[in-house]
């Protein structure tokens, strides 16, 4: 999984935490690597939610790194080329460090 975005990135470090939107089926349970900017992360698939509605972008917006459901939704469809059918939150249970490589 790539993040490209600064903002993401911080709320990873901030919470521990991401939602995002993607074309993928992620399955819960699931190990990740979160490729960003500064490195790599290995994250776990915490929740998958198919075909989001409106209350669930609201539900985890906090944890988007976006300012409202519709910047968040706009620019995963720029992103991706394509309405993203997934939300999904990624969890960091090892922390995340300060360093490239993953912890």
């Amino acid at each position: 999984m790539r993040v490209t975005l600064d903002k993401v990135v911080a709320v990873m470090r901030q919470h521990g935490r991401l939602a995002t939107l993607r074309t993928f089926p992620y399955q819960s349970g699931k190990r990740v690597v979160i490729k960003h900017p500064g490195g790599r992360l290995r994250g776990e698939v915490e929740l998958v939610i198919t075909d989001p509605k409106r209350e669930d972008l609201e539900r985890f917006l906090e944890i988007s790194g976006f300012k409202s459901v519709e910047e968040w939704w706009d620019t995963a469809v720029k992103l991706h080329g394509a309405n993203p059918r997934y939300l999904v939150v990624v969890r960091f249970p090892d922390g995340i460090s300060g360093g490239r490589g993953c912890p």
